[in-house]
């Protein structure tokens, strides 16, 4: 797994997470009765921009725009 954090002059914070596996569908959960798959739904609640690398398994997110 690869992290990688970067700060721009603006105190955005960008976060990539890698863990070069085969990739996934992107799906954040809604209903809480579901079991798993909440990383993403956490992501977008707590982040100003996200998104998945379509075909790697590959997450970014930005705080602070």
């Amino acid at each position: 797994m690869t992290v990688r954090v970067a700060v721009d002059g603006r105190h955005a914070v960008r976060v990539d997470v890698t863990d070069h596996g085969g990739g996934f569908r992107s799906v954040r959960r809604r209903a809480e009765s579901e079991p798993g798959g909440w990383g993403l739904h956490l992501v977008q609640m707590l982040s100003d921009h996200w998104g998945v690398a379509q075909g790697a398994s590959h997450v970014w997110f930005e705080i602070g725009r």
